[in-house]
C-alpha cells in the first residue's frame, strides 16, 4: 500500500486535486476501474472491490456534471475507497456542491485532464508499489543486520525482548504453545476494542517444550506494511527463533551445548577464518566503512574475548598440524526435510547441536559436517590426536562456495599424524554416508618446534589454512578426487620396500599387480614407463624403445585391458607414473630401464 500523494508525484501527466487535501496521505492498495455497465452504486449491493482503492472514473462513461455523480461519491466512501481519479472532461464539469460534498466526505477527488488509459495509470501505480516494497525490504534487512551486530549487548531473554520491542516498534511476548507448528505465520489478534492487530508468530522448540514468540507491530511502525509480511518472515523470523532459543538454553540449567562450542578451539578457528580475505565478502561501501559481511556474523557470546577463550584451552606440545579441505563436487541449494531423511540425519535431533554462528551455511554442508563429526568419534580417525582440539569447521567463500575443513592436532609424545590410507578411508566413508561425491585435499605441516601455547597454536593453524587453501582451490571444481600436498603423502616411505600396507611401495605394488602377474610383464612395464615418461606421446615412446608404432599401441591396449583404466586420462597417467617410478626405485633396471 502506498500513499496517494506519493503515487501522484510519480505520474507523468498533470493532475489537479479538487478536494480531500487532508486525506492525501491515505494508503491505497490498488487502482480500480469503475465499470459503468455494472451500475453497482445504484443497486447498493455490498462489495469489497473498492476497499482501500483509488477508483479510476472516465468522463466518457460517467461525466462529472451528472447529478448522479454525487450519489457515486457517497457510495464509494461507504465502500471504503480512499480516493477518486477522474480522467477527462473540463474543470467546470464539477459544481461547487460536488466539490464541497467530496470535501465533507474526506474523499480526495483528483482531476486528470490529459487522455490517460487505465492500463497506464495502473502501471504507474504498481511501479510505485514495487519501489516502495523494495525500500521497505531494504529497511527491514538493515534492521536485521543491526540486530545481529548487537546480539552480544543483551545477556538475558528479558533484556533482549525489551530491546526487540523498541527496535521494531512492536509489542513482544513469549508464551508456551500447544500447537505443533514448524513455520512462522502471520495471525490477526483482536483486543477488547475489537481492533485486529497483525502479529508475527514464530514457533520455537526447546527439548520437549514448545514456545511461540508473538511480535505485533504498532500502528505507527515505519517498518511494517501488510504487503511485506513475507519480508518479515524471510528476514527476521530465523534470527528471532535462533536468539530466543539460545537465550532460553542459557537460562535453562544443564544446557551447555552452545557454551561448550563458544569456548572450544573450533570456535576460535572459525572466528579467525572470518578475517581471511578469501572467506569474506568484498566491502561494497564507498565510504570506507568497516562492515561485517553477511557470510560471517559476530559470535553470540562476543564478550568472551579470544584471549579469554585461549586461556581456557589446555594442550600437550604439538609437533604438526593436518588439515583436510572438502566440498561437494556439485552445487546444491537449500535442502528440505526430505533431503535430510535421505541422508539419514534427523533435522530435529541435530538442530540443537549446530552452533548458532553456522546458521548461514547451506543445510547440505551442515549435514556433511554432522556426518564428519560422527566419523571423527571413531578411534580409527582420532587415535594419537588431541580430541579436544579436533575441529570440523564449515567455510564459505565470497563466491558462495561452501565446504568443511577438518583439523587434526597430534600429541607430541606419539608424534603421529593421519596416514594416507586413513584419509582415503575417511573421505570414502564420508562420501558414502552423504551419498554425494566429494572433492578433497589433504595437507600436513610439520612445525619447526613443538608448540605449547594455545595462542601460538591458533596462529600456526591459521597459517596452515591460508597456505593450503590455494592448493585445494587449484583442483578442478567439478572433479571427484582426493589429492595430497607434498607433505601430505607418506613421502618418507616412497623408496622403502616394507611389508606395512601404509608404505607407498605397497601402494605401487597394488596398482601394478595386474601387470606384474602377466607373463609379459617386463615388456609391459617398459612400454608403460616409456609412454608415461614421454608425456603420453605414442610415437616418441616407440622411437625411444625402438618399437614399431603399432607394437607400442598394442601394448598400451593390453595395459588398459589389464588395469581397467584409460591412459588418456591425465590423472590416471600421473598416478601410474608415480607408481612405476616407486617400483623402479626398488627394482633397479630389472625389466629393462628406459634409455634416455
Amino acid at each position: 500500500m502506498i500513499p496517494i500523494s506519493e503515487f501522484l508525484n510519480r505520474l507523468e501527466c498533470s493532475a489537479e486535486q479538487l478536494a480531500g487535501q487532508n486525506r492525501m496521505d491515505s494508503l491505497a492498495r490498488d487502482v480500480v476501474l469503475l465499470n459503468h455497465q455494472d451500475q453497482i452504486w445504484l443497486t447498493r449491493q455490498k462489495t469489497d472491490e473498492f476497499e482501500s482503492a483509488l477508483v479510476f472514473v472516465q468522463s466518457r462513461m460517467f461525466p462529472g456534471y451528472l447529478s448522479a455523480f454525487d450519489l457515486l461519491l457517497r457510495f464509494l466512501k461507504q465502500a471504503g475507497a480512499v480516493g477518486v481519479l477522474f480522467q477527462g472532461g473540463n474543470r467546470s464539469d464539477f459544481s461547487k456542491a460536488t466539490v464541497m460534498l467530496a470535501e465533507n466526505l474526506e474523499l480526495p477527488l483528483i482531476w486528470v485532464p490529459n487522455p490517460v488509459k487505465y492500463s497506464t495509470m495502473a502501471r504507474h501505480f504498481y511501479s510505485s508499489l514495487i519501489a516502495q516494497q523494495r525500500r521497505q525490504q531494504a529497511k527491514v534487512a538493515g534492521v536485521r543486520r543491526d540486530m545481529e551486530s548487537r546480539l552480544f549487548e543483551s545477556f538475558t531473554l528479558h533484556a533482549w525482548l525489551k530491546d526487540l520491542a523498541e527496535t521494531l516498534d512492536s509489542t513482544t511476548r513469549l508464551r508456551l504453545s500447544k500447537l505443533d507448528a514448524s513455520k512462522p505465520v502471520w495471525q490477526n489478534y483482536r483486543s477488547s476494542s475489537d481492533t485486529g492487530r497483525d502479529t508475527l508468530v514464530v514457533p520455537i522448540k526447546i527439548l520437549e517444550k514448545r514456545y511461540e514468540l508473538c511480535v505485533s507491530p504498532s500502528a505507527a511502525c515505519p517498518l511494517y506494511d501488510p504487503d511485506i509480511q513475507q519480508v518479515w518472515i524471510d528476514e527476521l523470523a530465523g534470527l528471532l527463533a535462533a536468539q530466543v532459543s539460545y537465550l532460553l538454553l542459557l537460562e535453562t540449567p544443564g544446557i551447555l551445548m552452545e557454551h561448550n562450542w563458544v569456548t572450544s578451539f573450533e570456535s576460535l578457528v572459525y572466528s579467525s577464518m572470518r578475517s581471511m580475505p578469501m572467506f569474506t565478502m568484498p566491502n561494497a561501501s564507498n565510504q570506507g566503512e568497516n562492515r561485517h559481511s553477511d557470510v560471517f556474523v559476530p559470535d553470540v557470546v562476543e564478550p568472551v574475548s579470544m584471549l579469554r577463550r585461549l586461556d581456557l584451552l589446555s594442550l600437550s606440545p604439538v609437533p604438526s598440524i593436518s588439515v583436510l579441505w572438502m566440498t561437494s563436487t556439485s552445487v546444491t541449494s537449500h535442502q528440505g526435510s526430505s533431503d535430510h531423511a535421505e541422508t539419514g540425519v534427523d533435522e530435529g535431533a541435530t538442530s540443537l547441536t549446530r552452533p548458532y554462528a553456522y546458521r548461514l551455511f547451506r543445510d547440505d554442508m551442515l549435514v556433511l559436517r554432522g556426518h564428519a563429526l560422527n566419523l571423527l568419534r571413531h578411534a580409527r580417525f582420532s587415535t594419537g590426536m588431541q580430541y579436544d582440539l579436533l575441529s570440523c569447521v564449515p567455510w564459505r567463500t565470497w563466491k558462495s562456495n561452501e565446504g568443511i575443513v577438518v583439523i587434526w592436532v597430534p600429541f607430541a609424545k606419539t608424534a603421529t599424524y593421519p596416514s594416507e590410507r586413513m584419509i582415503r578411508d575417511f573421505v570414502s566413508q564420508l562420501s558414502a554416508r552423504v551419498q554425494v561425491p566429494l572433492r578433497a585435499f589433504f595437507h600436513r605441516e610439520d612445525l619447526l618446534e613443538d608448540v605449547t601455547e594455545a595462542q601460538d597454536l591458533l596462529t600456526q593453524v591459521v597459517n596452515v589454512l591460508e597456505t593450503s587453501y590455494p592448493e585445494f582451490l587449484s583442483q578442478p571444481s567439478g572433479s571427484q578426487s582426493l589429492q595430497f600436498s607434498e607433505t601430505g603423502r607418506d613421502m618418507a616411505n616412497v623408496i622403502l620396500q616394507g611389508t606395512s600396507p601404509e608404505t607407498s611401495y605397497q601402494h605401487a605394488l597394488g596398482l601394478l599387480k595386474p601387470i606384474l602377474g602377466d607373463k609379459n610383464h617386463l615388456s609391459l612395464i617398459e612400454a608403460l614407463e616409456g609412454y608415461l615418461e614421454c608425456g603420453g606421446k605414442i610415437q616418441l615412446a616407440a622411437n625411444r624403445l625402438h618399437l614399431h608404432r603399432n607394437t607400442m599401441r598394442y601394448r598400451l591396449n593390453r595395459l588398459e585391458e589389464l588395469l581397467g583404466v584409460s591412459l588418456a586420462d591425465a590423472e590416471v597417467r600421473f598416478t601410474y607414473q608415480v607408481a612405476v617410478r616407486t617400483w623402479r626405485l626398488n627394482n633397479g633396471d630389472a625389466g629393462g630401464a628406459l634409455s634416455p
